[in-house]
């Protein structure tokens, strides 16, 4: 074991580096008018999150992600980019102590005279797939089959579909695109051909197709193609009578 004293840079084990080319890099993120005094980090699927604290009483989540850049057949670099996904108030107008650590899914935000508990994620705010992606934080995703926004660990089957689990980054929800043919006469009965985007498999291979109208609710048994499914309508003597307007 080598005792740092005042003499080891003189030392004969200590070996300076020497370079021609300083080391270079570039800042991930840059913010206005703020000074951060405490950052604390963490890793979340294949994300990077860091927990930043201003003199101000803020914090701010930023997700951090690197991309490869392919220079020429030998060579690649790789830059790293960041950007802020929530800013909350902890204590408007007292500074972030530095001692921010996150532990069993909390983030414990110190001040001067007080210590705060902050959820890393609160995915169940968001009730839609849009809302849920648009918020653009790593740890939450929209669970499909489910029907709800979660972490990864939440969702059944996650890791058996990368459609079970729709990340942030995937950026698209699962929608029907299409319906063809969009009309039909009401006494007329047809299968439908449904251009489904992100659409996962089910575990038994089922799907239904619901028809609402007037409040009420039918159900037929739909066929996986390959772009969606295909929706037979109800039979016709089971639906209601389109109702006229009677207003004068």
């Amino acid at each position: 074991q080598v005792q740092i004293k005042e003499d080891f840079c003189g030392m004969d084990v200590n070996q300076p580096l020497g370079t021609t080319n300083p080391i270079e890099t570039e800042p991930a993120i840059m913010f206005d008018n703020v000074l951060l005094t405490s950052v604390a980090a963490t890793a979340t699927n294949d994300y990077s999150v860091a927990f930043l604290g201003t003199n101000d009483g803020h914090l701010k989540k930023v997700v951090i992600e690197g991309q490869r850049h392919q220079i020429n057949m030998d060579q690649s670099r790789v830059s790293i980019k960041a950007y802020e996904f929530a800013d909350i108030v902890i204590q408007q107008g007292h500074r972030i102590n530095p001692d921010m650590f996150v532990a069993h899914g909390y983030l414990y935000v110190m001040t001067t005279r007080r210590v705060t508990m902050v959820k890393v994620q609160e995915c169940h705010q968001h009730r839609t797939c849009m809302d849920c992606l648009g918020a653009r934080d790593p740890y939450c995703g929209w669970c499909s089959l489910e029907n709800k926004c979660s972490i990864r660990n939440d969702c059944a089957e996650a890791t058996s579909d990368p459609l079970y689990w729709l990340s942030y980054k995937s950026g698209k929800c699962t929608t029907i695109s299409n319906v063809n043919p969009a009309q039909i006469q009401r006494t007329t009965t047809r299968t439908l051909n449904l251009v489904i985007d992100n659409l996962p498999m089910t575990e038994n291979g089922h799907y239904l197709c619901v028809f609402t109208m007037y409040g009420k609710s039918q159900t037929t048994n739909a066929t996986r193609s390959p772009t969606g499914v295909f929706c037979p309508t109800p039979s016709t003597d089971t639906l209601p009578l389109i109702q006229t307007d009677t207003r004068p």
